[in-house]
Parts: structure tokens; C-alpha cells; sequence
């Protein structure tokens, strides 16, 4: 049993994977008083050039900030077919479908857009969580959406956890 339980914790703490470093995002400040309006340029970084079309979606707080609108930049907008984005009850969803050889044009990092919101409270911030993203090709088939694929936890995170979680083991054992 022990040993299933360790390799369970291992497999776990290696099989770690993020997405976080493709998409980033920055804020035009740091907190925000009710009815400011809130700015948030998107960046995509390393993105896979095969990418047709991208969902990203973020998760904020819709009782601290509204959602108003998202617009690509003018080099985005000549090189997609099309771009929307929309609230879903605290749910950022961005989609885009890319034209044929729009790396030629973007390269394959560069801003992809901002999104506009309002403030609903005082010294709010601009606090999303990416949720999920999808990216598929012309074949409608998924793909990694960065070229250097997915980021793995680094060594030293990994090695971390690991030890915590065997220090948590012994601590059980202890116990009996």
C-alpha cells in the first residue's frame, strides 16, 4: 500500500504541466476604485504557428469587475478571420480563428489584444486565473498551442513537492 501511494505522489508531482507562460496578460494598474475602467493587454507567447483557431478563457471575480469589451490590435485583426470574446458569469471566453501564414506577419509572440472592464468595488485589482485553453489547427484537430509545447514544473518545484509529500507520508506513519 505505501508503495502505491508513493508511486501515485510521484506520477502526480512529474505528469504537472502549464500552459501559464503562452498566454500572459498585464494591467494598466495595479488597483482600481468603483467605475474606473479597467485595461488588460493579452500577449501570446511562442504561440504554435498551425494554430487556426484559439479559445483562451479566464476566470474573475464578476461581483468585483464587469466585462466590457475585447478588441485585437490592428496587426491581429488583418491577420484573422475572425475575433470575439464575451462574459459567461465570471468567464472571460476569447476566441480567434487565424488566417493561413499569420506567423509570417505576428511572428509567433506578440500582443494579441486588451480587454476592457469596469470596476464594480474599491481597490479592486485586475485578478484573472487562466482556466483553460484550446487551440486547434485547419483540420480542426487539437494542437499544442505553443511551439515549445507544454512547460514542465522545473526540477527543483517537482523535486519540492516530492519531499513534502514524503514527509507527509512519514508523518502518517509516525502516527500509527
Amino acid at each position: 500500500m505505501k508503495i502505491k501511494l508513493l508511486i501515485l505522489l510521484f506520477a502526480c508531482v512529474t505528469a504537472c504541466k502549464s500552459f501559464a507562460g503562452f498566454i500572459t496578460f498585464e494591467a494598466d494598474q495595479d488597483s482600481y476604485n468603483a467605475g474606473d475602467e479597467v485595461t488588460i493587454d493579452f500577449f501570446l507567447n511562442n504561440a504554435n504557428p498551425v494554430i487556426d483557431f484559439l479559445e483562451v478563457e479566464y476566470l474573475f471575480d464578476d461581483v468585483a469587475l464587469g466585462f466590457d469589451s475585447f478588441a485585437v490590435t490592428t496587426d491581429v485583426f488583418a491577420n484573422t478571420s475572425f475575433d470575439f470574446a464575451f462574459d459567461d458569469f465570471g468567464l472571460l471566453i476569447i476566441q480567434v480563428g487565424f488566417l493561413a501564414g499569420w506567423d509570417s506577419f505576428l511572428g509567433t509572440s506578440f500582443q494579441l489584444g486588451s480587454a476592457t472592464f469596469t470596476a464594480l468595488e474599491n481597490g479592486v485589482g485586475a485578478d484573472l486565473t487562466l482556466g483553460s485553453i484550446l487551440a486547434q489547427d485547419a483540420a480542426f484537430n487539437d494542437v499544442d498551442p505553443s511551439v515549445t509545447s507544454t512547460n514542465e514544473v522545473p526540477a527543483p518545484a517537482a523535486i519540492g513537492l516530492l519531499s513534502l509529500s514524503l514527509v507527509f507520508v512519514r508523518l502518517l506513519r509516525k502516527q500509527r
